[in-house]
């Protein structure tokens, strides 16, 4: 996932395609990270196969230096329970798919790597003098491969950290110089590949040590579970995918504010896996017993039932932090504001968006907010739109909606410029730029410009240098489909169409070493 951007169920698919059709990999829906103690001559005889095929330098390598031996690391019965780690058969490839040559190649890369001996690196620290001035680098200088040169083929290594050897007093050319200052960042987005991670080694989270003992070499669901977990919370919209990342949706965070508020929240934490697999242990210690094991699950299950059935929204609510708004007092239940009239309802997340308290004050004033682009609709894409409340019910706009516009109040903020349409008048209304032909419905002469192109907000400023030169300052910002931030120009055609123009690439300066 990390590497190719595969999604779990599609990377277990193909090496399942690569056990079973091809007959190249040994079973693949194991965790175990080992090889059985007696399964020397048979790891020589697939390197020794090995060397007919892409990575046959490195198997040679292997065979020659003896590096085939009876480490713990690798061989070790107790690592070992139904099925050993994944390695491949004695059988090489012929025709394959690109994306199975990926993964087969991973896992040969991977299965003659363990056997090289560890990479050797100098810890460096390098001073570089300019006017007297001295600044220091700090990395790592790689010294011998080992393992990695499986991974390297010959190749330098490249990376965060990673210096180049220099002669000592080597003469440096400094071409330029920049002060950065950077901020923290908030931990990263689970991608699939971390996210499996993370369920695997779920006993962390956990506090009680015999329960993150007992879960140790457990997790959350099995190596066959894991990627069908994540599908089915991506199918159920609790999860979308955003490139390589795994965003949480409205529904989700709904699901657990409801769990908190049902007192269930417990089916939402790793603590009771934990300790079900911790009394697993004492059964197989003798220490309890399968019938009361049985009986406390049975107990737990009823108890969890009961709430469910018996818990009522209306009855679990609070003064909201931010009553009253007027003359009116509103509630706050886990998921949604009430006035207590009970005529006005806002829910805490409107269209898979989280709605924070101070949007929620401004609709019940009577603004319209947005617009927004982080929408979600049923079927998990995205959209924008603003909300506005009309007849206590929160309404979406869109940047065609030209019903029920004040249209006195817009025209009263001035024309932007012409249309290069019909050279009518353009304005800004709360949800887009539209030209005045479009508050009439003409939908073949109309302009209309949304307020967010690419989840970079658009300014009446960008509008008004479109319809007077056709081209918009530089704006930066934009995000690609494939979630990357790109700068560009906008362009503004005769017909009213809406082009991007990127700006010329920074090429790097030719240096002339001294």
């Amino acid at each position: 996932n990390s590497r190719y951007g595969f999604s779990a169920k599609n990377t277990l698919s193909i090496a399942q395609a690569l056990y079973e059709r091809h007959k190249l990999l040994t079973y693949p829906r194991t965790d175990s990270r080992y090889l059985p103690e007696d399964y020397l001559k048979t790891v020589r005889t697939i390197v020794s196969n090995q060397k007919g095929w892409q990575f046959g330098p490195f198997a040679t390598i292997v065979l020659e230096k003896q590096y085939i031996r009876p480490h713990p690391r690798i061989f070790s019965n107790a690592k070992v329970s139904d099925h050993h780690a994944i390695i491949p058969t004695n059988k090489l490839p012929g025709s394959l798919a690109e994306a199975e040559l990926k993964i087969y190649c991973m896992v040969v890369q991977r299965f003659l790597a363990v056997f090289f001996p560890a990479a050797q690196y100098l810890q460096t620290k390098r001073i570089s003098q300019v006017e007297q001035e001295s600044f220091l680098t700090e990395g790592k200088i790689l010294k011998d491969p080992g393992w990695k040169a499986v991974y390297l083929r010959g190749k330098a290594e490249k990376g965060e950290g990673v210096l180049k050897p220099l002669p000592p007093l080597s003469e440096i050319l400094c071409s330029s110089i920049k002060i950065e200052q950077a901020e923290t960042k908030p931990p990263a987005r689970f991608s699939e590949a971390t996210l499996l991670s993370a369920m695997e080694n779920s006993g962390k989270l956990l506090e009680d040590e015999e329960l993150a003992e007992a879960m140790k070499e457990r997790g959350l669901g099995t190596p066959a579970t894991r990627a069908a977990i994540i599908e089915k919370l991506i199918k159920e919209k609790y999860l979308v995918r955003e490139g390589k990342e795994l965003a949480p949706t409205g529904k989700a965070f709904d699901l657990l504010s409801l769990l908190e508020a049902m007192k269930i929240d417990v089916l939402a934490s790793p603590e009771m896996t934990g300790e079900w697999e911790y009394k697993l242990n004492q059964i197989l210690k003798g220490e309890l017993t399968r019938k009361q094991f049985m009986k406390e699950i049975r107990d737990l299950t009823l108890q969890i039932a009961e709430r469910i059935k018996s818990y009522e929204d209306s009855k679990d609510r609070k003064i909201a932090p931010f009553s009253p708004v007027g003359d009116l007092i509103f509630y706050e239940t886990p998921t949604a504001y009430i006035s207590d009239n009970e005529q006005i309802v806002i829910r805490k997340v409107l269209g898979g968006r989280i709605m924070q308290q101070n949007e929620v004050v401004s609709l019940i004033k009577g603004e319209t907010l947005g617009p927004f682009n982080n929408f979600r609709s049923k079927k998990g894409k995205s959209f924008s739109a603003s909300i506005r409340l009309t007849n206590n019910k929160v309404d979406f706009l869109f940047a065609d909606t030209t019903n029920d516009l004040d249209l006195a109040s817009i025209k009263q903020t001035g024309s932007l410029g012409k249309s290069p349409i019909d050279q009518t008048a353009v304005y800004e209304t709360p949800t887009a730029f539209m030209s005045e032909s479009a508050f009439g419905g003409n939908v073949k002469e109309a302009l209309k410009i949304s307020k967010i192109i690419l989840s970079k907000e658009i300014t009446a400023e960008n509008v008004r240098q479109m319809l007077g030169s056709g081209k918009t300052e530089l704006i930066k910002g934009f995000i690609s489909k494939r979630k990357k931030p790109f700068d560009a120009y906008l362009l503004l055609d005769k017909e009213g169409k809406i082009s991007f123009e990127f700006p010329p690439r920074k090429t790097a300066k030719n240096s002339k070493k001294n």
